[in-house]
């Protein structure tokens, strides 16, 4: 199917209760030559591909699963251009149709309560941030003595965040028993409760509830929870992890999900105390509840493969644009030490340590630093933006495949910022929290 010509699509998605078969079908309106559409469930920050549907030569498909649990779900026509929708057992109909692409911003929902508020509620917020972002760059041109105009910028950008939450709060307010508000509360008194400790964020939460195990409320809580426990050594983080385990217990795929999430993050960030301690009592030891799925052990194996001490893997470093792609192991010839920043370039997160790693960058370039930015991008437009408006003079390179990017899988990427530091050789020697982190360890090493 030519995707980039669809100039339509309808998706029909029928929900009658847990006892009665739901029907996901639909049609394309449009141009284009039969093709595929995908089903990804969400699991915390996991997206599996749970099902797929041809489209026949009428532009018509239906799914062959029949039940679906309520939760967020992604629509897809490729790997980079998904559509986040809710499907809920309350209701007997989603009904979605969208007239170009990228889907998320072309889609009119026809049918559907919960999707109705999600996406009212995604408009309202992304009218906010543009209305941010035009009010950022009306302060950068401000005169900083300029105290009124600032004073004007301050109570502009209050009222466009008031917006936002007005319009959260009279959504919610108009279905409390929806799935949409049951997530939004979820995500509150996790942000409530963060500010006072691990015991607060333990009780705001059901660790246990499979519904929210279907959102970002449920990641977020997990790294939240680990974040407050300090000092964050091995012996604290084991205890925190055990904690998490013990809460998760009531519910079979929040514990595997924990275990995953547990064991991905501290391989990513070579914990190895930690890792080893999962692996000996939740994985193959006595507090095993359930045995390892196959990809939990396919994780593990393809984790330990870029663990700190290996050899890192030769990846392309193509730019947009340019005909030429350079490689890795041309930018560890020459430089004593070179650092891998993944990141993306609407990631809040990941804009916070671009001034660090630019400031870094400028200041131990000459003793033989190299960082390199690989951006898990889809759009040409973002990348060029970014480094623009970041003022970045690192290097930086995208393969514009989002988290399809091989250079991420090649490092087992989970998240976004991500840092990977290598030496000239190409030996993994730090996985760094962040750029101070980077500094630190930077400072400590010869050159």
């Amino acid at each position: 199917m030519g995707l980039a010509r669809i100039l339509g699509f309808i998706a029909w998605v029928s929900l009658i209760g847990a006892a009665a078969a739901q029907r996901l079908s639909g049609e394309l309106v449009g141009a284009g030559e039969p093709g595929i559409i995908y089903l990804y469930a969400t699991i915390g920050n996991e997206h599996p591909l749970i099902d797929s549907a041809r489209v026949d030569q009428n532009r018509r498909f239906e799914f062959a699963r029949s039940r679906f649990a309520t939760g967020f779900y992604q629509l897809a026509i490729s790997e980079s251009d998904r559509v986040d929708i809710i499907l809920s057992s309350e209701e007997p109909a989603a009904q979605f149709s969208f007239d170009g692409t990228p889907l998320q911003e072309h889609i009119t929902i026809l049918a559907s309560d919960e999707n109705m508020r999600l996406w009212e509620y995604k408009r309202a917020s992304r009218a906010a941030a543009q209305a941010m972002r035009i009010l950022q760059e009306r302060r950068q041109r401000t005169d900083p003595r300029n105290g009124a105009e600032l004073i004007t910028i301050d109570s502009l950008e209050a009222d466009a965040n008031a917006r936002r939450v007005v319009a959260l709060d009279r959504l919610m307010n108009a279905a409390p028993r929806s799935f949409f508000a049951k997530v939004v509360e979820a995500d509150r008194r996790l942000n409530h409760a963060v500010p006072y400790g691990s015991l607060a964020i333990r009780e705001s939460m059901d660790w246990s509830d499979p519904e929210l195990l279907h959102s970002a409320v449920y990641p977020n809580a997990l790294s939240a929870l680990l974040q407050s426990a300090v000092p964050a050594t091995g012996d604290v983080l084991i205890q925190a992890s055990d904690s998490l385990l013990s809460w998760s217990r009531g519910n079979e795929e929040c514990w595997r999900y924990t275990r995953r999430f547990l064991l991905g993050l501290f391989v990513q960030y070579a914990a190895d105390q930690v890792v080893q301690h999962l692996v000996d009592i939740h994985v193959m030891g006595p507090k095993a509840l359930y045995p390892p799925e196959p990809r939990l052990l396919q994780l593990i194996a393809e984790q330990l493969k870029i663990s700190v001490g290996s050899m890192a893997p030769d990846i392309n470093l193509p730019l947009p644009g340019r005909a030429d792609t350079l490689q890795l192991h041309q930018f560890l010839e020459g430089n004593a030490y070179v650092a891998l920043f993944f990141y993306s370039s609407t990631c809040d997160h990941c804009h916070e340590q671009m001034p660090l790693l630019a400031a870094l960058h400028r200041e131990m370039r000459p003793r033989g630093l190299e960082i390199i930015g690989i951006a898990l991008d889809d759009n040409v437009e973002d990348f060029d933006a970014n480094i623009r408006e970041q003022g970045l003079l690192f290097p930086c390179y995208t393969e514009l495949k989002a988290w399809g990017s091989p250079a991420a899988k090649a490092f087992a990427v989970k998240a976004t910022p991500s840092l990977i530091l290598l030496d000239h050789r190409g030996r993994i020697l730090a996985k760094p929290y962040d750029a101070l982190e980077l500094r630190e360890i930077l400072l400590t090493l010869p050159y």
